[in-house]
């Protein structure tokens, strides 16, 4: 939807009236450091962890409770995320 890194609040009021809006923070994937190098990527920076922080910011006002990865014969995988449910206070502000 937007292509400019760097927004500001004015840019993005007049569609958050009208729209739903998701905002995901950027992050980095770190490749892995080669063999016999002393230096060691932050966990943050794996693969893995970048994908469950975007995961959680997409899932925000609720909390992710369980996950279950199916692996299918092709080699395909499908997950299913479990997550809270949420207090009545909360779906009035989401919805």
């Amino acid at each position: 939807m937007f292509e400019s890194e760097f927004m500001n609040y004015a840019s993005i009021a007049p569609l958050i009236i009208w729209q739903d809006v998701v905002l995901l923070a950027t992050r980095r994937i770190v490749r892995p450091p080669k063999k016999g190098s002393a230096v060691q990527r932050p966990r943050s920076r794996t693969l893995t962890a970048v994908h469950e922080a975007m995961l959680e910011d997409l899932v925000y006002p609720a909390e992710i409770v369980g996950k279950r990865t199916r692996y299918r014969i092709d080699g395909s995988k499908i997950s299913k995320v479990a997550l809270t449910l949420l207090s009545q206070k909360e779906l009035k502000i989401c919805s």
